[in-house]
């Protein structure tokens, strides 16, 4: 049985647009117009320096815009600014720097007056930075802006600051902007767990991309528009996290999903709620470690070699002579050798020739220990197991350095440091890894200092699983490295590795051009450092604190009738309809006034219902709950 909470929902039709920032996305646009009463929208801005795009993208989508520039706290109590927002059936907020926005709105009668618009069943959008204050909690820059590197290295520091009494016109979420253009995942899994460190409650974190918006109606279903990617993090009170000053972001797994356009979800669970056409079906396998392996996501010889580099602790958990695979004549190979013999320990430079490999080996055969270091991503399939070349390499423990890393994994994303717009561009590809750790993909140097790869390492990441049917990627930092054995992951360095299960995935899609991937029911974790960590991340989506309405839906799956056991604190109607993964309405069931107490109530499946994945939404008066349901033959 699944235990469910019911959440609260609002009983007017408020609407929310929320837009990534960069280019207005017309179909999201004219979303928010047609929800708008009487189609007059008022555009504030903190600044006088008109907001030409976002008024321009209104009044193409039919809106009747009024630009309204409030740039001091005397203009947000006047009496003409609330008139003139007060008789609008729209609010919209174009981007620029979120701590304007509450250094000169916080506390004023213009807050109560947005509040106002959205109560009485109006629309209030925004894009940016403008999106960025819609939220219960946002990151307010008051101590300037961060990044993923700054958020994940040190989540205790003031700068990761947090306001919690400005607009809250969404409950219960964080939202972040640019989010894959500007490799701000980190940046967003940093935000929810400081508030989660700061105020003891989880929040759900929603990043939207550049070009992207997603519009949430008055149940807290979103639709996503626009050409790029939605993240959504909603961790649960099963969840734990360690935000300590010195030490960087540890997390269990918390359950995440992302999702391109035509998707709908339920903003509270990440829960998919409906598909478009193209979406299709995901099954991951297993992922299994061949051996014993070492990932380092440096390209730094001196961080490989210092006392507490990835080298250093590959000697101190093997014996024998180490082989480095390397491009001939490679410098570094010859710098990691010389380490290892001042070490007392045996080091050959083996050249290694992908178009070649079998003579390769015969130059290693005698190693115990490999490390693989500067090799094209052509390699990876000259050292997988079936050929003579891997077979070696196989029964070796095995170190990947720098960007040779990414041949660890089954498959490896290619492309990704050739130029800084490869995920934006879609010209991100796909080979064969070493399937030194199979079923994942491996994506090394995050979070890199000068930030230019980091849209096509947190986007890549994502695709490449959805394109390999991979189970597990693993973000690599520029400052850390991970040690896999026995079903176990131990990572070390300055920075989490961050792990992406995808093995309880079920429904993929991709935006049109982009490199980037829907992934519906999967989990994030940011690895503790020195502490193993299952393979398999664990249950991805734990039971939410109940409220005093309990909800319980079982068997699921079921071949038959699903009972549906709610427990009432006072008399409600209940009304059930499921959809399938297209949005289509499969049937709709409705019982009531129920008394207060418990209640079974059978949903019998319509004759000839094919097996396959449905959504029922549970409504309880004015509350809302939106849950899978599994059918089987």
């Amino acid at each position: 049985m699944l235990m469910l909470s019911l959440a609260v929902t609002p009983t007017a039709a408020q609407s929310l647009l929320l837009s990534g920032g960069g280019r207005a996305v017309p179909d999201a646009m004219a979303w928010f117009v047609d929800r708008v009463p009487g189609g007059r929208v008022v555009v504030l801005d903190y600044t006088d320096d008109t907001a030409v795009s976002s008024v321009n993208a209104l009044r193409s989508a039919g809106a009747d815009v009024t630009y309204l520039p409030v740039t001091s706290t005397q203009a947000a109590n006047a009496s003409a600014t609330l008139e003139t927002v007060r008789s609008a059936g729209g609010v919209f907020l174009p981007g620029g720097n979120q701590s304007r926005y509450i250094d000169l709105w916080r506390g004023t009668h213009l807050v109560d007056a947005v509040r106002e618009v959205y109560a009485s069943g109006g629309a209030v959008g925004g894009t940016s930075a403008g999106a960025m204050v819609l939220g219960e909690v946002v990151f307010d820059a008051s101590r300037g802006s961060i990044t993923s590197r700054q958020a994940l290295h040190a989540p205790a520091h003031a700068s990761l600051s947090l306001t919690t009494d400005f607009l809250r016109l969404a409950d219960g979420v964080l939202f972040d902007t640019h989010v894959f253009e500007r490799g701000r995942l980190g940046r967003l899994l940093g935000l929810i767990a400081r508030h989660r460190a700061d105020t003891g409650e989880w929040i759900t974190g929603i990043g939207i991309d550049d070009g992207t918006a997603i519009g949430i109606d008055s149940n807290g279903i979103a639709e996503v528009f626009g050409e790029g990617t939605v993240v959504v993090m909603a961790p649960d009170a099963s969840v734990n996290v360690t935000v300590a000053d010195g030490q960087p972001l540890a997390t269990s797994a918390i359950p995440v999903a992302q999702f391109t356009e035509g998707f709908r979800f339920d903003v509270s669970t990440a829960t998919l709620i409906g598909s478009p056409p193209a979406a299709s079906a995901f099954s991951a396998g297993d992922v299994t470690v061949s051996g014993e392996v070492w990932v380092d996501g440096s390209s730094a010889p001196d961080d490989w070699l210092s006392d507490r580099g990835s080298v250093r602790h590959l000697l101190s958990q093997t014996t024998g002579g180490v082989a480095i695979l390397a491009p001939a004549g490679d410098p570094e190979a010859e710098t990691v050798a010389d380490a290892i013999r001042a070490a007392g320990r045996f080091a050959a430079v083996v050249a290694f020739d992908p178009a070649d490999p079998d003579a390769s080996v015969a130059s290693a055969s005698a190693a115990d220990v490999s490390i693989v270091l500067g090799l094209p991503d052509a390699a990876g399939v000259a050292l997988r197991s079936g050929t003579l070349a891997g077979d070696a390499f196989h029964a070796t423990a095995a170190l990947f350095l720098g960007p040779a890393s990414r041949l660890a994994g089954s498959m490896v994303v290619t492309g990704i440091d050739d130029r800084e717009d490869a995920a934006f561009r879609g010209l991100l590809g796909v080979t064969e890894g070493t399937g030194r750790i199979d079923g994942a993909v491996v994506v090394p140097g995050a979070w890199g200092a000068d930030g230019q790869y980091w849209e096509n390492q947190t986007a890549g990441l994502a695709w490449g699983l959805a394109q390999s049917s991979a189970g597990l990627g693993l973000l690599i930092p520029e400052m850390g490295w991970v040690h896999l054995r026995d079903q176990t992951m131990t990572a070390s360095g300055t920075m989490p590795v961050l792990a992406l299960d995808t093995r309880q995935t079920t429904i993929v899609g991709f935006p049109d051009e982009r490199a980037n991937a829907t992934l519906d029911n999967a989990a994030l974790q940011a690895l503790p450092i020195g502490v193993p960590v299952p393979l398999g991340l664990g249950t991805h989506r734990g039971v939410r604190p109940p409220s005093r309405d309990q909800l319980f839906v079982y068997p699921n799956p079921s071949a038959g009738n699903v009972t549906l056991t709610v427990s009432l604190d006072r008399a409600e109607h209940v009304q059930v309809e499921v959809v399938d993964l297209q949005g289509r309405r499969v049937f709709t069931q409705a019982w009531g006034p129920l008394s207060a107490g418990d209640h079974g109530l059978s949903l019998a499946w319509p004759p000839r219902t094919p097996a396959g994945v449905y959504v029922a939404s549970v409504r309880v008066g004015d509350r809302v709950e939106t849950r899978r349901l599994t059918r089987v033959r």
